[in-house]
């Protein structure tokens, strides 16, 4: 592969293209109406063409845009990393006029390595469209190149597999993870502060039950700068969220009204709904009742009939009316809850279940149910947060019974979960 340290001289690269278009020197001379021995010195390197001659042969072989000479391919390595962050930051009108500009490159076949970043880039739209299949022959492509790809071709190609890996059609997050931290690998001052693979890498972490390496990653990108309102309230949600989970409720409230903010600033309703329900749970922990059930009525307004993240916050009300001792209000919820958890995801049916028991722990059935069924399925499926909750109200319960191997077992319970969310941090 041809790469910058090995650059080929002007002429060789306008031979390869031209026969890489099927022309000859013939045909590239009479356009050019000059004789054939002047494309011949041309190409030998016996003469270097003006800038008006080789915007001539440019035009003859198609190649207007094409970065031939050494500024042209500083500017063009420029302008992939602005494309790049316009298709990332969803500046899709931009981004589609210079991706057709860019692709230009794909005619010169001696710039291997810039036609692999190219493709690494363009990917991020395909996977938006649903094109998995070119995806992967570009990546499967690439792959046989790849010892002799510089670093910012690999860091794409990472990033890249990282995006193929995550897609629904795929949803490998464990090699999603590993592609996105080796891409931090091989990073390089070309590409910036690339704030979108920390997020990714934070999200993934966020979604695994583990709090500190979320944080590790999505804090230092916080108010970067690179981002959008968008981005910022995602970040802010997530941070929120971890907080919530390592049960710093004040500074789960604080960022949770952050995201809120730019939230409804954007006019996203899911979005709003979503992290509604989660300063909804902040307030909760801090006993913030009322305000937390506002906020909870709110989410489920909002989310009504969009299932299944209004069984999230349905879910959420049952715990704030517990929690306020409003339990025929909660058991109509619960019930409420049940009815709309048949065919969603199983885990809706487990927390809405687990959420009837709680209200009748004199039940030795409901505690058997919560410790053999609830907790073990709930902490399975990342559900920390609630398992969390679900042990500390048994672990209580046990206290006031007077019970104490059973305390000192859901406190071992606990313990562990959290052992699970620090990991490797």
């Amino acid at each position: 592969m041809q790469t910058p340290l090995t650059a080929l001289p002007i002429g060789q690269k306008i031979k390869q293209v031209r026969v890489s278009k099927g022309l000859t020197q013939s045909n590239v001379a009479n356009a050019l109406n000059k004789s054939e021995m002047t494309i011949v010195r041309i190409e030998h390197g016996q003469t270097i063409p003006n800038a008006e001659t080789l915007t001539k042969i440019k035009d003859i072989l198609d190649i207007q845009h094409a970065p031939l000479l050494d500024n042209e391919l500083t500017i063009y390595k420029r302008r992939l990393w602005v494309w790049r962050a316009l298709l990332l930051t969803n500046q899709l009108d931009k981004a589609i006029v210079m991706e057709e500009e860019l692709s230009v490159i794909q005619s010169l076949p001696f710039e291997r390595d810039l036609i692999i970043m190219y493709q690494m880039i363009q990917s991020t739209r395909f996977l938006r469209e649903g094109n998995i299949i070119d995806v992967k022959e570009m990546i499967d492509n690439a792959k046989i190149s790849y010892n002799e790809m510089s670093a910012n071709a690999k860091y794409l190609y990472h990033y890249a597999c990282g995006d193929m890996a995550s897609d629904k059609y795929y949803n490998n997050t464990t090699k999603s993870l590993e592609h996105y931290l080796k891409a931090l690998e091989y990073k390089s001052a070309d590409a910036g502060e690339d704030v979108f693979v920390l997020l990714k890498i934070g999200r993934i972490y966020s979604n695994r039950g583990k709090p500190f390496k979320a944080i590790e990653y999505l804090q230092p990108i916080r108010r970067s700068g690179d981002l959008t309102n968008f981005f910022y309230a995602w970040i802010d949600g997530l941070i929120g969220g971890c907080y919530l989970l390592l049960g710093e409720y004040d500074k789960a409230k604080q960022l949770l009204e952050d995201a809120l903010q730019q939230a409804r600033a954007l006019v996203d309703s899911v979005y709003i709904a979503i992290t509604l329900s989660d300063l909804a749970l902040a307030n909760m922990m801090l006993n913030n009742m009322d305000e937390a059930q506002s906020l909870c009525e709110e989410s489920m307004d909002m989310l009504k009939g969009a299932m299944p993240m209004y069984l999230i916050s349905l879910s959420c009300m049952v715990r704030i009316l517990m929690k306020k001792k409003q339990y025929k209000k909660a058991k109509e919820a619960v019930l409420e809850g049940k009815s709309l958890a048949k065919g969603q995801p199983e885990v809706f049916a487990v927390v809405f279940e687990s959420l009837g028991h709680l209200m009748n722990l004199n039940d030795d059935k409901s505690t058997e149910y919560l410790e053999t069924v609830a907790i073990p399925f709930l902490q399975g499926t990342l559900q920390n947060f609630i398992a969390l909750e679900i042990c500390d109200t048994l672990e209580e319960h046990y206290k006031k019974k007077n019970t104490k191997i059973k305390m000192l077992a859901i406190a071992a319970v606990s313990r562990n979960i959290y052992r699970g969310m620090l990991g490797d941090w």
